[in-house]
């Protein structure tokens, strides 16, 4: 057996992402923020004061995030790739950095995730087929986020073990306690910044556990642009949520140096507890808590959470032979007071393939 099997709608005020301070509402900020900023601007990498240069015709300052590519952003912004790299001095073959800052020449100053959410049938990778699960098992599945770095930076998550990063990177848990000099068998904690030396590639790690309870599948948002499991937990525990993150599953969106759609399984379910999303109806004791970072009220998820969501969904479905008229919204049940997981949501994609 592995060491992975021993083992709302307010959050967290204000969070600190690299040097800025992020002040986050209840179910009410907006999508993420472009800052326009003419071009010749963005290579010191400091931001102007209150984050804003004005000069939208000039163009727009953009923070490169996880699993960027400058042939992505060109269809994000629908912009060449030649005009990106000339305005930022690059060769259309580089890397960039996630935390780096390019110029989009000529871009409007518009959300990304605004643009309409493309989801093909060939871009849908459902899980094998499983039968209930009698035994603690474990699922691992490719995310699609290239990795541009032979040496990755992993922030721990909550009750995370070496055993789990290890085969998130395809990389020997030996290989990592070397790499961060470390002895074999060490502690790791929340938040801890560990090396990952020839990471190869980004799996999503999916532990099942043996249960009888759960009955339905959940899903909710965060209702903010930024987030991880281990922001969250932290300010769910400072509201009183005893054991932390409320969700079971947690899908980030690439900010907070995680993956974008990558899935992050919360103490809760590790130790199949009950969770702590949604009072009404009963909810808590008989669902599993799904919750994808961002604001749906006001944007759409990207189209590799929504990916991740319908894996994780299918999965569950199967292993916990829920049927799919039993996932459902969390606005959707009765007794529940909000438009969670917002009104963008595009539910009926989530059903197609569901």
């Amino acid at each position: 057996m592995s060491q992975e099997h021993v083992g709302r709608r307010n959050f967290l005020k204000s969070c600190v992402w690299g040097s800025a301070t992020l002040l986050l509402s209840s179910c009410a900020t907006g999508p993420r923020k472009l800052v326009s900023c003419p071009p010749g601007q963005a290579k010191g990498g400091k931001l102007p004061s209150e984050g804003l240069c004005r000069m939208p015709s000039q163009g727009l300052l953009h923070k490169v995030e996880s699993g960027d590519t400058i042939w992505q952003l060109s269809r994000d912004y629908n912009v060449s790739v030649d005009a990106i790299c000339r305005a930022n001095g690059l060769k259309s073959s580089e890397v960039i950095e996630v935390g780096q800052r390019l110029v989009i020449p000529a871009a409007r100053e518009v959300s990304r995730a605004s643009a309409p959410l493309a989801l093909k049938p060939s871009d849908v990778v459902f899980p094998p087929r499983l039968h209930p699960v009698r035994e603690p098992q474990t699922l691992i599945t490719p995310l699609q986020v290239p990795i541009h770095s032979r040496r990755m930076v992993h922030e721990v998550g909550p009750l995370e073990t070496v055993w789990r990063i290890s085969r998130m990177y395809d990389v020997s848990e030996d290989a990592i306690y070397r790499a961060n000099r470390m002895k074999p068998g060490s502690r790791i904690s929340v938040g801890q910044k560990l090396l990952i030396p020839n990471a190869k590639v980004f799996h999503n790690v999916i532990p099942l556990y043996p249960s009888q309870k759960w009955r339905y599948v959940l899903v909710h948002h965060t209702a903010t642009e930024i987030g991880n499991a281990s922001l969250i937990n932290k300010s769910h525990h400072s509201r009183g949520f005893w054991h932390g993150l409320g969700y079971h599953f947690l899908i980030d969106n690439g900010t907070l140096s995680k993956g974008d759609g990558q899935i992050e399984a919360s103490p809760r379910w590790i130790k199949q507890q009950d969770g702590a999303h949604c009072k009404a109806g009963g909810m808590n004791s008989k669902a599993i808590g799904v919750c994808l970072v961002g604001n749906f009220s006001e944007e759409l998820p990207t189209p590799r959470q929504l990916r991740s969501l319908i894996y994780l969904t299918k999965t569950l479905n199967q292993g916990y032979s829920i049927p799919s008229s039993r996932v459902v919204p969390h606005r959707e049940v009765r007794g529940a007071s909000t438009e969670c997981p917002g009104n963008r949501f595009p539910w009926s994609t989530l059903e197609r393939y569901v």
